[in-house]
């Protein structure tokens, strides 16, 4: 049987902080999460280039603690936002 998939929208002014696997410590991103979920959720970020599906990140979601997700798909906004879904990643 399959589970449902429950999304809601994020508190206001949800920031998702980007840091890269390998270095734990650089902050590489940082964006406003839209919506959330139990295993993702989609943020807009000011880019002027695209993320791709298979980016792998640690992000940290408001005041929660840093979890793997990588990239599950990116839709581009205009030419200066992007937004982009994450997939938390089993540990």
């Amino acid at each position: 049987m399959c589970m449902p998939r429950f999304r809601f929208t994020a508190d206001p002014n949800t920031s998702v902080k980007l840091f890269c696997l390998e270095d734990s410590e650089k902050l590489k991103f940082l964006g406003l999460v839209v919506d959330e979920s139990k295993t993702g959720f989609s943020a807009c970020f000011v880019r002027m280039d695209d993320f791709y599906v298979g980016d792998k990140f640690s992000a940290a979601v408001g005041a929660l603690g840093r979890m793997p997700c990588d990239v599950r798909w990116s839709q581009r906004l205009d030419d200066k936002i992007v937004k982009v879904g994450f997939q938390y990643l089993d540990e």
